[in-house]
């Protein structure tokens, strides 16, 4: 993290922190996201031949990193696996059940990596409405 803020890079995702082959602790994950970085928690550790872990694992370490400063999303498309969208339902869902409100669920899964992105204001087509539920943007309805 510190060499590639030295070396300028501003954008940092620490994909599959949790999962093999970096297996960072919840102190590791905290100092990256200080650093700037996101944390991300992906889908595919909790399911799987490969599961490493149970959603409580993942809770914890968000709650201790912060929603803020992570992203969630699928790592699917294995045979033996649920297909993404499936996958991120079943994920979000788990999350609400934990005690994540649909609004840090919205800001890990779609604000997080769209400001990540530069794309704050719209995302394949998709935005927020005012309760945090998702709608398909109709081309052309001005906005």
């Amino acid at each position: 993290m510190r060499e590639a803020r030295e070396q300028g890079v501003n954008r940092i995702v620490i994909t599959h922190a949790m999962m093999a082959l970096s297996h960072m602790s919840t102190p590791e994950m905290i100092e990256a996201a200080d650093l700037g970085a996101y944390i991300e928690f992906s889908y595919n550790g909790l399911v799987g031949p490969h599961k490493e872990f149970v959603i409580g694992d993942y809770a914890g370490a968000i709650r201790a990193v912060g929603p803020a400063r992570c992203i969630l999303s699928s790592d699917l498309g294995q045979i033996v696996n649920p297909v993404h969208p499936e996958g991120l339902l079943r994920f979000f869902e788990a999350l609400l059940e934990e005690g994540f409100t649909r609004q840090e669920i919205h800001q890990m899964a779609i604000h997080n990596p769209s400001h990540l992105l530069g794309l704050e204001q719209e995302v394949g087509g998709l935005r927020s409405d005012a309760s945090y539920g998702m709608q398909r943007a109709s081309v052309g309805d001005g906005d």
